[in-house]
């Protein structure tokens, strides 16, 4: 408890011990770039969706609650391999924002150490890239843990599926500069699309899989456009980002 405290008390991570240390080098030694993932087809490809809960929607300033994340590979999603913790907190979040993610101030208090909590998502996600919806939230989110508790963001490969969705399937009937323009559609829209039921939404676990469900789908609808590859993926989203922006 009282690592816990000069952690929040400084924001700086206390010093890991020698394992931690080492399991850190370890993550980061097996980052993947993007240029790392260019010659990975889709059927051999690893991906893990994952979705994090939080104190509240300001990225720059709330607290990482909980992380939730499944594993795609090709195009299945593998119940099998799945990941979900509870951060341990200093300080437990609002009842309306315990109202939203339905972690009880009790489980909060009871999680697991952030330094382990983070050093085993981040084992389990290795060098797949992460998949998200809105994917900037959770990844800042999970940087800033990272730095806070680990003393480095940890960098991953995120793909933002609110990019590759529309950039793959026409909603709107229009050209894909035409479809980008637009705002696009709530994680929810694309969930109804394709009658894919959720346990329980703005649960990490539960909306983890879910967006690995919305994932797998895509992944199809891609192949059956000729994207084979992790890297063709990657671009589908990014152009359709760059549209959106002009």
């Amino acid at each position: 408890m009282a690592m816990e405290w000069l952690r929040h008390l400084l924001g700086n991570p206390v010093p890991l011990s020698a394992l931690q240390r080492s399991r850190l080098r370890a993550i980061e030694s097996n980052i993947a770039l993007p240029s790392d993932l260019s010659g990975i087809s889709l059927a051999q490809a690893r991906w893990v969706a994952a979705d994090v809960e939080s104190s509240g929607l300001d990225v720059w300033n709330d607290q990482l609650i909980a992380i939730g994340a499944v594993v795609v590979s090709g195009t299945n999603v593998q119940l099998g391999e799945s990941h979900e913790v509870v951060l341990k907190q200093t300080k437990i979040s609002s009842q309306d924002n315990i109202l939203i993610h339905r972690i009880s101030g009790r489980d909060q208090q009871s999680g697991e150490d952030p330094v382990e909590a983070l050093l085993t998502f981040l084992e389990f996600v290795g060098n797949s890239p992460l998949v998200g919806y809105h994917a900037n939230f959770d990844r800042i989110m999970l940087e800033r843990a990272c730095k806070k508790y680990l003393g480095t963001p940890v960098e991953k490969v995120w793909l933002d599926l609110a990019a590759l969705a529309p950039a793959l399937v026409d909603t709107e009937h229009g050209s894909a500069k035409t479809r980008a323009v637009g705002r696009g559609h709530p994680l929810d829209w694309w969930l109804g699309r394709y009658r894919i039921e959720v346990s329980a939404r703005h649960n990490a676990a539960a909306d983890a899989l879910a967006t690995a469900q919305l994932f797998g789908i895509l992944l199809s609808t891609a192949e059956k456009q000729g994207v084979s590859n992790v890297e063709s993926v990657m671009e589908c989203a990014k152009d359709y980002e760059w549209l959106r922006r002009r």
